[in-house]
């Protein structure tokens, strides 16, 4: 445990957190722990069973960065490499690198929560990994942010990934093959209106693959993406989910994601989630919007007008009737990702705080 203004851990060599047994690692309170390389979790192969690294970095709930923090210097930050890590950032707290690797290599399991804080790679945050030949699922990671912030100049959310919850990406280019879902991830608010929110994405994203799960609790009641770049859907699953007894009529629409951008829509597929049969939907993009409209739904009586959709019928481009269940998806290839110079550690919050000033933004916290 490092605790205290005054508490800090400092070592030029690679810092472990659980590599063969358990290990927990607790920074707190103003404290700071600063290393070459951070590894949470397993990194060999066949590690121990039950082997866990576990990391927590609580601040003081002041917006000063320079609080309670880790930082892997002009190094990598590894959660979950070949088992199970899981880092914790709550109240204001900080944690950065020049890369960020979750769940990177066979068997790795990366569990990250970021509550009003602000996890940052300067170069790149890779979530999750794939083979490049067979695109057999490799590691995974689930991220889930509660009004919290992540930052990087290249944000890749692989297949069997997933990024929950309400905050901010900040990134210029954002590639996500794994699930996004925002809104509030709490089992009180599970199934309820309470569970809606919105992720938001500072920056170009492309969504391929991918999934978006959207709740839906009402006419004017439903889960957000916001993107201040250029959105791309290519083969992606929208899976609608209606919750809070929610039924819609005819003609009701969830404008769910909303770019300051263009926004491309191809072979996008729909599934729906907690309705009985016999509802069809259209999903469009008008004006930089995607949305759902309920093209028969409930009448104002409260009685089912239609029929479900024909089995197999789907438009390629996202914009005719979805048959409830979905369309198959097209196979694809996927590219490699290169990588940038690395940037010293030093100038990983001004690059943040660059970004969020030209959004409008003076600090690094979520306004």
């Amino acid at each position: 445990t490092v605790d205290g203004s005054f508490a800090t851990l400092l070592t030029r060599e690679q810092l472990r957190v659980g590599r063969g047994g358990d290990g927990t690692l607790t920074v707190r309170n103003d404290g700071g722990v600063s290393a070459d390389e951070i590894v949470i979790g397993p990194n060999q192969a066949d590690p121990p069973d039950g082997a866990i690294g576990t990391v927590s970095v609580e601040g003081t709930g002041t917006e000063d960065p320079e609080a309670a923090h880790l930082s892997a210097g002009e190094g990598d930050l590894i959660v979950g490499e070949t088992g199970t890590g899981i880092l914790t950032l709550a109240n204001e707290a900080f944690v950065g690198a020049t890369r960020i690797l979750a769940g990177q290599e066979m068997g790795g399991d990366a569990r990250i929560t970021v509550n009003a804080s602000l996890l940052s790679a300067v170069d790149t945050f890779f979530v999750g990994a794939v083979d490049v030949v067979s695109e057999a699922l490799l590691g995974a990671g689930e991220i889930t942010l509660i009004d919290g912030d992540l930052g990087a100049e290249l944000f890749i959310l692989e297949a069997g990934s997933r990024l929950l919850g309400t905050g901010v990406v900040v990134s210029p280019t954002v590639i996500a093959y794994g699930e996004i879902s925002p809104g509030v991830t709490t089992e009180e608010a599970k199934g309820t209106a309470e569970s809606l929110g919105t992720l938001r994405f500072e920056g170009d994203v492309t969504f391929e693959d991918a999934t978006l799960v959207i709740e839906v609790a009402g006419p004017d009641a439903f889960d957000i993406i916001e993107v201040t770049g250029n959105a791309t859907v290519t083969r992606t699953t929208i899976n609608l989910r209606f919750v809070n007894d929610y039924t819609p009529a005819t003609g009701d629409q969830f404008e769910f994601l909303s770019s300051s951008g263009t926004v491309s829509l191809e072979d996008a597929q729909l599934e729906v989630e907690g309705l009985d049969a016999g509802f069809t939907f259209n999903l469009m993009e008008e004006g930089g919007t995607l949305m759902i409209i309920t093209d028969e739904g409930m009448d104002t009586e409260g009685e089912g007008e239609s029929e479900g959709a024909n089995e197999g019928e789907c438009e390629s481009e996202g914009t005719g009737e979805m048959p409830r269940g979905g369309c198959p998806a097209a196979a694809s290839s996927r590219p490699t990702t290169p990588e940038g110079d690395f940037l010293a550690v030093s100038m990983m919050l001004c690059v943040l705080f660059a970004l969020r000033r030209a959004n409008g933004k003076t600090h690094w916290k979520r306004g």
